[in-house]
């Protein structure tokens, strides 16, 4: 938004009504000084400012020049020094198996940033989604992303969220059909604290009712408000794998919330979190220093034993229609045809190159030349209808 003479800093918080309230409190914004989507009704105007405190920096003089401490040409503290990618050096992965049984695997690069990532081998495909609402669990891979970061026995979620902003990080849970994965992002000097977080989340979830109740409300919300993109890859999904663990639901249907609770989330959690159903992975740590802090924070992860495998699923093909308004004035169709036997399939790479000759969908980026865009499939097609 614009600044008025008023104001000379700007603050970023989430809520964006409540930026605007802080700024007319300080008798800085006029009701039209910010960005809005423009009104149609409204003629093109061009909004000119001043400032009586604008001062132009003189670029010749040392007011204009960076500190020594963010000189480009020295390497900046706490970062591994790079000799460069050769053919005879290359990036290395490198794996170990914990006492625990959990996989542990990383890989050193330069760069200020290290990345974790903890991956449990279950998903939406391993829920029993019955309808005689006795012993299902539809429902519980939504709510265990919805549910990631937040409180823990140790931390409380308010304390969690500040800790990691704290130490300049970022934290996101994703999930599918496959597989749950917690992430955290974070300053390479901050990777003991991250591990501990990352670790505590995944091993010492509250999942309080309360947090149950916001979180089935936040899914009933998402249902209502779900892009129709989304709603029709759901529904090929589902038409592809009918009555196969693959044509499970994956974002849980309303007629499921009321189902969800803290003991059926759990129990769900708990059979598979276990050390052999789980990795867990880093970018920018030396493989040692990770194997020593992973066996210090998962700990308490339990060896497990072997689950009984998932039903094997086969494509049957079909219709699966979403009836329902929507808030644009289009019909999306997604039509999907059986094209390997999934990860490891010989033919993964080729299909997944042949995606992005073809453009348009989600292979297609606004934000700059590539991914397909200037394909016969997008330039006929797409751009035209």
């Amino acid at each position: 938004f614009h600044q008025s003479n008023k104001i000379r800093k700007t603050c970023t918080v989430n809520n964006w009504a409540f930026t605007l309230r802080k700024c007319k409190e300080l008798g800085g914004l006029s009701p039209r000084n910010y960005h809005s989507y423009p009104d149609p009704k409204e003629k093109p105007k061009i909004q000119l400012s001043t400032a009586s405190s604008t001062k132009t920096l003189d670029k010749t003089k040392n007011e204009f020049l960076l500190k020594e401490s963010f000189k480009l040409d020295v390497q900046f503290p706490g970062t591994p020094s790079s000799k460069g990618i050769t053919k005879e050096n290359p990036p290395v992965t490198e794996s170990s198996r914990l006492a625990n049984n959990l996989t542990v695997a990383s890989q050193e690069m330069p760069g200020l940033m290290t990345s974790f990532a903890f991956l449990i081998k279950t998903g939406s495909s391993y829920e029993t989604q019955v309808n005689d609402g006795t012993n299902g669990n539809a429902g519980a891979t939504h709510c265990l992303e919805l549910g990631a970061f937040r409180s823990t026995s140790k931390r409380p979620n308010r304390d969690l969220v500040t800790e990691v902003e704290k130490l300049g990080g970022m934290m996101q849970c994703m999930t599918n059909r496959d597989s749950i994965v917690y992430y955290v992002d974070i300053l390479r000097q901050h990777a003991e604290k991250a591990l501990d977080i990352i670790a505590d989340t995944v091993l010492n979830p509250t999942l309080s009712d309360e947090e149950i109740e916001d979180i089935k409300a936040i899914i009933q919300f998402q249902n209502s408000e779900m892009p129709a993109e989304v709603l029709s890859r759901e529904a090929a999904q589902m038409a592809a794998y009918t009555s196969y663990p693959l044509g499970n639901f994956h974002h849980c249907p309303l007629d499921k919330v009321d189902g969800i609770n803290k003991t059926m989330v759990n129990n769900f959690r708990i059979k598979h979190l276990f050390g052999s159903n789980c990795i867990l992975s880093a970018v920018g740590i030396d493989h040692e220093s990770f194997v020593k802090l992973a066996n210090e924070k998962f700990s308490g992860l339990p060896s497990g034993t072997v689950l009984q495998p998932r039903l094997p699923s086969r494509f049957v093909g079909g219709l699966v229609k979403n009836e329902r308004e929507l808030k644009e004035p289009f019909v999306k169709v997604a039509l999907a045809f059986e094209a390997g036997s999934g990860w490891e399939d010989p033919n993964l790479i080729p299909m997944c190159v042949m995606q992005m000759l073809l453009g348009g969908g989600s292979s297609f980026s606004a934000g700059g030349p590539g991914k397909g865009m200037y394909t016969r499939l997008y330039t006929q097609v797409l751009n035209r209808h």
